[in-house]
């Protein structure tokens, strides 16, 4: 079992010493230079996936839904007009 306590110190010396915690080259560089806007770039690609498929998910269970309440309705019609 690994100790706790090198990830802990690390954290304890950031905190304490934040001069000493470096962003990375692309984070700390040129917010226009062509890293940077490729990795919002990626972002956002990835961020339109996410979202697309969230809304088919969500589109599917709508459609779901609307078909048991159509299928609903059709076995009390059928039901109502067996009682007659």
């Amino acid at each position: 079992m690994m100790s706790k306590t090198p990830p802990l110190l690390a954290a304890c010396l950031v905190l304490a010493l934040p001069q000493l915690a470096h962003a990375c080259a692309t984070c700390f560089g040129d917010p226009e230079s062509n890293i940077a806007k490729g990795a919002a770039s990626g972002v956002m690609v990835l961020a339109l996936i996410l979202y697309g498929l969230m809304m088919c998910m969500a589109g599917t269970t709508f459609l779901w839904w609307r078909r048991s309440r159509a299928i609903d309705r059709l076995g009390e019609s059928e039901s109502r007009g067996s009682d007659d």
